[in-house]
Protein backbone atom coordinates (compact mmCIF):
# COMPACT_ATOMS: atom_id res chain seq x y z
CA UNK A 1 0.00 0.00 0.00
CA UNK A 2 2.60 2.32 1.00
CA UNK A 3 4.75 1.05 -1.89
CA UNK A 4 1.20 2.64 -4.33
CA UNK A 5 1.15 5.34 -2.53
CA UNK A 6 5.02 6.91 -3.07
CA UNK A 7 4.66 5.62 -7.08
CA UNK A 8 1.33 8.24 -6.45
CA UNK A 9 3.48 10.92 -5.00
CA UNK A 10 5.72 10.55 -7.36
CA UNK A 11 3.43 10.73 -10.51
CA UNK A 12 1.84 13.49 -9.43
CA UNK A 13 5.02 15.09 -8.42
CA UNK A 14 6.63 14.40 -11.84
CA UNK A 15 3.29 16.16 -13.58
CA UNK A 16 3.06 19.31 -11.08
CA UNK A 17 7.75 19.79 -12.49
CA UNK A 18 6.46 18.86 -15.90
CA UNK A 19 3.56 20.46 -16.89
CA UNK A 20 4.75 22.50 -19.82
CA UNK A 21 5.54 19.28 -21.60
CA UNK A 22 2.37 17.17 -20.63
CA UNK A 23 0.62 20.23 -21.98
CA UNK A 24 2.44 20.78 -25.34
CA UNK A 25 2.42 16.92 -25.62
CA UNK A 26 -1.25 17.04 -25.04
CA UNK A 27 -1.82 19.63 -27.55
CA UNK A 28 0.43 17.85 -29.98
CA UNK A 29 -1.46 14.83 -30.13
CA UNK A 30 -4.95 16.37 -30.19
CA UNK A 31 -3.42 18.49 -33.66
CA UNK A 32 -2.52 15.60 -35.27
CA UNK A 33 -5.58 13.95 -34.50
CA UNK A 34 -7.64 16.69 -36.16
CA UNK A 35 -5.30 16.54 -39.03
CA UNK A 36 -5.34 12.83 -39.76
CA UNK A 37 -9.27 13.35 -39.43
CA UNK A 38 -9.14 16.19 -41.68
CA UNK A 39 -7.27 13.96 -44.16
CA UNK A 40 -10.31 11.87 -44.02
CA UNK A 41 -12.55 14.29 -44.73
CA UNK A 42 -10.20 15.16 -47.67
CA UNK A 43 -9.55 18.93 -46.29
CA UNK A 44 -5.89 18.78 -47.07
CA UNK A 45 -5.28 22.86 -46.79
CA UNK A 46 -6.51 22.27 -43.09
CA UNK A 47 -4.62 19.65 -42.80
CA UNK A 48 -1.20 20.74 -43.67
CA UNK A 49 -1.42 23.74 -41.63
CA UNK A 50 -2.56 21.83 -38.48
CA UNK A 51 -0.46 18.96 -39.15
CA UNK A 52 2.16 20.79 -39.14
CA UNK A 53 1.21 22.96 -35.44
CA UNK A 54 1.22 19.76 -33.98
CA UNK A 55 4.87 18.63 -34.84
CA UNK A 56 5.58 22.37 -33.51
CA UNK A 57 3.66 21.43 -29.98
CA UNK A 58 6.20 18.39 -29.90
CA UNK A 59 8.98 20.25 -30.64
CA UNK A 60 8.18 22.85 -27.52
CA UNK A 61 7.49 20.17 -25.30
CA UNK A 62 11.10 18.62 -25.73
CA UNK A 63 12.70 22.12 -25.21
CA UNK A 64 10.51 23.35 -22.74
CA UNK A 65 12.15 20.81 -20.62
CA UNK A 66 15.64 22.51 -20.72
CA UNK A 67 14.52 24.68 -18.35
CA UNK A 68 14.20 23.13 -15.50
CA UNK A 69 18.36 23.64 -15.14
CA UNK A 70 19.77 25.88 -12.56
CA UNK A 71 23.53 27.50 -12.43
CA UNK A 72 25.15 30.37 -13.49
CA UNK A 73 26.88 29.56 -16.65
CA UNK A 74 25.73 26.05 -16.13
CA UNK A 75 22.36 26.91 -17.40
CA UNK A 76 22.97 29.49 -20.48
CA UNK A 77 25.31 26.45 -22.06
CA UNK A 78 22.52 24.05 -22.03
CA UNK A 79 20.10 26.62 -23.53
CA UNK A 80 22.67 27.15 -26.46
CA UNK A 81 22.72 23.43 -27.28
CA UNK A 82 19.11 22.74 -26.92
CA UNK A 83 18.66 26.23 -29.35
CA UNK A 84 20.97 24.07 -31.61
CA UNK A 85 18.76 20.69 -30.82
CA UNK A 86 15.39 22.85 -31.68
CA UNK A 87 16.91 24.70 -34.90
CA UNK A 88 17.91 20.62 -36.15
CA UNK A 89 14.55 19.30 -34.86
CA UNK A 90 12.78 22.45 -36.82
CA UNK A 91 14.88 21.68 -40.02
CA UNK A 92 13.47 18.19 -39.66
CA UNK A 93 10.31 19.33 -39.39
CA UNK A 94 10.26 21.15 -42.80
CA UNK A 95 11.61 17.92 -44.28
CA UNK A 96 8.75 16.23 -43.23
CA UNK A 97 6.35 19.12 -44.07
CA UNK A 98 7.96 19.32 -47.39
CA UNK A 99 7.39 15.19 -48.12
CA UNK A 100 3.92 15.17 -47.19
CA UNK A 101 3.05 18.49 -48.57
CA UNK A 102 4.62 16.78 -51.87
CA UNK A 103 2.94 13.67 -51.61
CA UNK A 104 -0.91 15.23 -51.46
CA UNK A 105 -0.17 17.77 -53.99
CA UNK A 106 1.29 15.08 -56.51
CA UNK A 107 -1.36 12.27 -55.59
CA UNK A 108 -3.53 14.64 -55.96
CA UNK A 109 -2.78 15.94 -59.29
CA UNK A 110 -3.02 11.97 -61.20
CA UNK A 111 -5.94 11.57 -59.76
CA UNK A 112 -7.30 14.52 -62.01
CA UNK A 113 -6.32 12.89 -65.57
CA UNK A 114 -9.09 10.14 -64.67
CA UNK A 115 -11.87 12.47 -63.99
CA UNK A 116 -13.33 15.97 -64.86
CA UNK A 117 -12.16 18.93 -62.94
CA UNK A 118 -12.31 22.23 -62.19
CA UNK A 119 -8.66 23.63 -62.58
CA UNK A 120 -9.94 26.91 -61.05
CA UNK A 121 -11.03 24.72 -57.41
CA UNK A 122 -7.74 22.98 -58.23
CA UNK A 123 -5.30 25.53 -58.21
CA UNK A 124 -7.08 27.24 -55.57
CA UNK A 125 -5.97 24.61 -53.52
CA UNK A 126 -2.24 24.73 -54.65
CA UNK A 127 -2.39 28.32 -53.41
CA UNK A 128 -3.97 27.48 -50.48
CA UNK A 129 -1.65 25.07 -49.33
CA UNK A 130 1.37 26.97 -50.08
CA UNK A 131 0.18 30.12 -48.59
CA UNK A 132 -0.68 28.37 -45.17
CA UNK A 133 3.18 27.06 -45.24
CA UNK A 134 4.68 30.10 -45.28
CA UNK A 135 2.21 31.81 -42.92
CA UNK A 136 3.74 29.36 -40.88
CA UNK A 137 7.22 30.30 -41.58
CA UNK A 138 8.09 27.31 -43.63
CA UNK A 139 9.64 28.12 -47.00
CA UNK A 140 8.43 24.55 -48.50
CA UNK A 141 10.06 23.94 -52.17
CA UNK A 142 7.73 23.10 -54.51
CA UNK A 143 9.08 23.67 -57.92
CA UNK A 144 8.85 19.72 -58.96
CA UNK A 145 5.71 19.47 -58.32
CA UNK A 146 4.63 22.26 -59.49
CA UNK A 147 6.13 21.45 -62.79
CA UNK A 148 4.15 18.24 -62.67
CA UNK A 149 1.36 19.90 -62.12
CA UNK A 150 1.58 21.86 -65.13
CA UNK A 151 2.40 19.24 -67.35
CA UNK A 152 -1.14 18.17 -66.62
CA UNK A 153 -2.39 21.47 -66.51
CA UNK A 154 -0.97 22.32 -70.27
CA UNK A 155 -1.93 18.97 -71.17
CA UNK A 156 -5.87 19.59 -70.39
CA UNK A 157 -5.37 22.80 -72.38
CA UNK A 158 -3.92 20.89 -75.71
CA UNK A 159 -5.86 17.55 -75.57
CA UNK A 160 -8.87 19.85 -76.64
CA UNK A 161 -7.25 20.05 -80.20
CA UNK A 162 -6.09 16.27 -80.70
CA UNK A 163 -9.49 15.67 -82.00
CA UNK A 164 -10.14 17.85 -84.06
CA UNK A 165 -6.56 16.82 -85.44
CA UNK A 166 -7.13 13.84 -85.66
CA UNK A 167 -10.65 14.00 -88.03
CA UNK A 168 -8.24 16.48 -90.51
CA UNK A 169 -5.81 13.83 -90.51
CA UNK A 170 -8.05 10.96 -91.24
CA UNK A 171 -10.00 13.30 -94.17
CA UNK A 172 -6.38 14.00 -96.02
CA UNK A 173 -5.56 10.68 -95.80
CA UNK A 174 -9.08 9.36 -97.25
CA UNK A 175 -8.33 11.94 -100.03
CA UNK A 176 -5.07 10.05 -100.68
CA UNK A 177 -6.20 7.17 -100.84
CA UNK A 178 -8.74 7.84 -103.25
CA UNK A 179 -6.34 9.70 -105.26
CA UNK A 180 -4.10 6.65 -105.56
CA UNK A 181 -6.79 4.47 -107.00
CA UNK A 182 -8.13 6.49 -109.41
CA UNK A 183 -4.61 6.75 -111.17
CA UNK A 184 -4.43 3.57 -113.31
CA UNK A 185 -0.77 4.94 -114.16
CA UNK A 186 0.37 3.01 -110.51
CA UNK A 187 -2.49 0.72 -110.32
CA UNK A 188 0.16 -1.99 -109.38
CA UNK A 189 0.97 -0.22 -106.80
CA UNK A 190 -2.03 1.19 -105.30
CA UNK A 191 -2.19 -1.55 -102.51
CA UNK A 192 1.47 -0.24 -100.99
CA UNK A 193 0.66 3.05 -101.22
CA UNK A 194 -2.87 2.60 -99.66
CA UNK A 195 -0.86 0.71 -96.63
CA UNK A 196 1.56 3.18 -95.89
CA UNK A 197 -1.07 5.87 -95.85
CA UNK A 198 -3.13 3.70 -93.89
CA UNK A 199 -0.20 3.85 -91.54
CA UNK A 200 -0.04 7.38 -91.76
CA UNK A 201 -0.08 8.71 -87.45
CA UNK A 202 -2.78 10.80 -86.75
CA UNK A 203 -2.39 10.81 -82.96
CA UNK A 204 0.63 11.21 -80.16
CA UNK A 205 1.55 7.65 -78.60
CA UNK A 206 1.19 9.38 -75.06
CA UNK A 207 0.51 12.63 -74.60
CA UNK A 208 1.40 12.84 -71.25
CA UNK A 209 5.16 11.74 -72.41
CA UNK A 210 4.97 14.66 -74.76
CA UNK A 211 3.70 16.97 -72.64
CA UNK A 212 6.80 15.87 -70.06
CA UNK A 213 9.01 16.71 -72.96
CA UNK A 214 8.29 19.75 -73.00
CA UNK A 215 6.01 20.91 -75.65
CA UNK A 216 2.68 18.93 -76.80
CA UNK A 217 1.40 21.61 -78.98
CA UNK A 218 4.57 21.86 -80.82
CA UNK A 219 4.91 17.63 -81.22
CA UNK A 220 0.71 18.00 -82.66
CA UNK A 221 2.07 20.67 -85.18
CA UNK A 222 5.00 18.40 -86.64
CA UNK A 223 2.26 15.82 -86.42
CA UNK A 224 0.18 17.40 -88.65
CA UNK A 225 3.76 18.07 -90.87
CA UNK A 226 4.37 14.61 -91.12
CA UNK A 227 0.99 13.77 -92.14
CA UNK A 228 0.76 16.59 -94.90
CA UNK A 229 4.41 15.66 -96.41
CA UNK A 230 3.85 11.92 -96.26
CA UNK A 231 0.11 12.09 -98.36
CA UNK A 232 2.00 14.48 -100.35
CA UNK A 233 4.86 12.08 -101.42
CA UNK A 234 2.61 9.25 -101.80
CA UNK A 235 -0.25 10.76 -103.01
CA UNK A 236 0.89 14.14 -104.65
CA UNK A 237 -1.69 15.28 -102.11
CA UNK A 238 -2.08 18.96 -101.38
CA UNK A 239 -3.65 19.60 -98.26
CA UNK A 240 -3.98 21.72 -95.76
CA UNK A 241 -5.88 21.94 -92.11
CA UNK A 242 -8.25 24.30 -91.13
CA UNK A 243 -6.62 27.89 -90.38
CA UNK A 244 -8.63 27.69 -86.95
CA UNK A 245 -7.25 24.24 -85.85
CA UNK A 246 -3.74 25.74 -86.69
CA UNK A 247 -3.95 29.25 -85.23
CA UNK A 248 -5.32 27.29 -81.79
CA UNK A 249 -2.22 24.52 -82.09
CA UNK A 250 0.31 27.47 -82.65
CA UNK A 251 -1.40 29.35 -79.30
CA UNK A 252 -1.30 26.98 -77.27
CA UNK A 253 2.49 25.68 -78.59
CA UNK A 254 3.03 29.53 -77.33
CA UNK A 255 1.19 28.66 -74.16
CA UNK A 256 3.70 25.87 -73.28
CA UNK A 257 6.94 27.62 -74.43
CA UNK A 258 6.55 29.69 -71.17
CA UNK A 259 7.85 27.65 -67.93
CA UNK A 260 6.88 27.90 -65.08
CA UNK A 261 2.98 28.47 -66.06
CA UNK A 262 1.65 31.15 -64.84
CA UNK A 263 -2.35 30.13 -64.55
CA UNK A 264 -4.77 32.58 -65.57
CA UNK A 265 -8.18 33.22 -65.82
CA UNK A 266 -7.92 32.56 -69.51
CA UNK A 267 -5.89 29.19 -69.35
CA UNK A 268 -8.22 27.65 -66.57
CA UNK A 269 -11.19 28.34 -69.02
CA UNK A 270 -9.26 26.60 -71.93
CA UNK A 271 -8.20 23.73 -69.58
CA UNK A 272 -11.94 23.45 -68.75
CA UNK A 273 -13.78 23.84 -71.81
CA UNK A 274 -15.45 21.19 -73.61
Amino acid sequence: MAFLKFWKWAFWKWISENWERVAFSVVGSLLIGWALWLIYKENVTHAAAIFGLGFLSFIYANVSRFKKFKGLGFEAELWEDKKKEAANLIEQLRNIVTIYTREILLSRVQVLRLSRVDWKEEWTLFDELTSRHKELGQNVDLTGVKKIWDDYFLQAICIKSMMPLQAEINRAKQDAARKVIQNPAARELDQGKITLIEAVKTNLDDHHAAMGRGNMAAEMLELLADAKQTLKHLADLEWDASPELIEKLKKQEAICAKRPVEVTPELIAMANAD
